[in-house]
């Protein structure tokens, strides 16, 4: 999966369920991507959703994808 052109622009993402607390609404909707963060052990996304920031790591994203 390519994202580094996907900077900034509005998305379509999917995460695994068990990730975050309030991923069970990530299922399948519209976000912001914002980048790739590289953390101490692992690689994480950054969306925005709502005006709420969330990283997941990127093994957790199912797909993402921009809206057209």
């Amino acid at each position: 999966m390519d994202i580094s052109n996907l900077e900034g622009k509005e998305v379509r993402v999917r995460v695994n369920i068990d990730v975050h607390t309030t991923s069970s609404s990530l299922e399948d909707r519209s976000a912001n991507y914002y980048g790739i963060y590289k953390g101490h052990d692992n690689v994480f996304v950054c969306i925005k959703v709502d005006e709420e920031e969330m990283y997941f790591p990127i093994f957790n994203i199912v797909y993402i994808k921009e809206v057209k």
